[in-house]
């Protein structure tokens, strides 16, 4: 995020998409336990697990991916808060 912009990044941390926050739809993954958000950007839907890419070849036992879980809470509410307050709104 900067300036009210969402770039998404792909695990090589190159980017591959970006918005206006307040043009991104969020969308909690069912089944997912929370870590992974359904985005709409730019009329393209992606399915992200912000932070996840930390673990990336690691051994991963349950329990140890809170803050992914954490990161896609505050990734749904910062889009869900965007799309409230509606574009032009401060």
């Amino acid at each position: 995020m900067d300036n009210a912009t969402l770039t998404l990044l792909g695990s090589d941390q190159q980017p591959i998409e970006s918005a206006p926050l307040s043009s991104v739809t969020a969308s909690p993954v069912r089944f997912t336990r929370g870590q992974t958000l359904s985005l709409l950007v730019n009329g393209t839907q992606y399915n992200v697990s912000p932070g996840w890419g930390n673990h990336a070849g690691g051994f991963v036992l349950p329990g140890q991916t809170m803050e992914v879980k954490t990161a896609a809470a505050l990734l749904l509410h910062l889009v869900e808060s965007a799309s409230d307050s509606g574009p032009g709104t401060p």
